[in-house]
């Protein structure tokens, strides 16, 4: 069977002389080690989870960032588009009005020179 680091380790060591070295000593430190390595690995797996949470909320957040920019878009070209046609409707209700004005002083000319006939005629027939 393949010999595991641990068992290098101790044979490393009574090679080296160390023979009355404490095996269960290295065994004891090979476990704290691998709990060590076991709580790195369950505590980067909880660090995965909650930025794969974290990540997933920001997604969330953008996805209803864009809705509200586009509902926003959408009001201004509404409410850009109300405008022209307000504008517009003013522009023509300005023009009607000068239209007008010229109409009435055209009227109030006329009626002028009209009563001005009238005024002749009276004179013209009282006088004969």
């Amino acid at each position: 069977s393949p010999k595991s680091s641990s068992d290098t380790a101790a044979a490393d060591a009574l090679a080296a002389g160390g023979g009355g070295g404490d095996v269960g000593a290295d065994v004891r430190a090979d476990d704290r080690q691998r709990g060590t390595l076991h709580a790195m690995e369950v505590e980067r797996r909880a660090e995965m989870e909650r930025l794969l949470l974290r990540e997933q909320q920001l997604e969330e957040e953008a996805a209803k960032a864009k809705r509200n920019l586009d509902a926003q878009a959408a009001r201004i070209k509404i409410l850009e588009a109300d405008v022209k046609s307000k504008k517009e409707k003013l522009k023509m209700m300005l023009d009607k009005s000068d239209t007008d004005d010229k109409l009435v002083s055209a009227l109030k000319e006329e009626l002028a020179k009209l009563r001005g006939r009238a005024g002749g005629r009276k004179s013209d027939s009282g006088e004969g």
